[in-house]
């Protein structure tokens, strides 16, 4: 796939790994990107069931493509976190966190049409109610075919 045709639609799924309550493990949850790309950078909107839940503008997309492998970094317009009864929530007046994406171009083997298959990750930190800072790591799988 060219460099140009990275440009567009894409739609695309992502589960969690097995660190989060099952709620969410159980759930595929679906997205949608909206990519440009100049030279080996791509940027992008990317719009899924938090933006929408929550009222968000659309996360935005900073990264590359290179040799068949995507990395980019999505950021919600603020911070999102669940909170002790697992509930999404928005921090509008806190940073967001970038959320890591990393993946490969592959070919499905009947159809031969491509999409990006690869592994997304979070991690950061927050102080809990002793004062504590405490650190985290987590993230899941994901992948997304172009639709234009």
């Amino acid at each position: 796939m060219s460099k140009s045709q990275i440009a567009g639609k894409w739609a695309g799924q992502l589960t969690y790994a097995k660190d989060y309550p099952e709620e969410y493990r159980s759930k595929i949850f679906s997205f949608s990107l909206d990519l440009s790309c100049c030279e080996d950078a791509v940027k992008g909107l990317c719009e899924d069931e938090f933006t929408n839940s929550l009222a968000l503008n659309p996360a935005t997309i900073d990264g590359f493509f290179k040799n068949d492998s995507i990395y980019f970094i999505k950021r919600y317009p603020c911070l999102i976190m669940m909170d002790e009864d697992n509930l999404t929530k928005a921090f509008p007046t806190e940073p967001s966190v970038g959320i890591q994406y990393r993946g490969r171009l592959v070919q499905r083997l009947f159809s031969k049409k491509k999409y990006f298959k690869g592994h997304w990750d979070i991690s950061g930190s927050y102080m809990d109610e002793n004062g504590n800072k405490k650190y985290y790591r987590s993230g899941g799988d994901w992948e997304m075919r172009k639709v234009d």
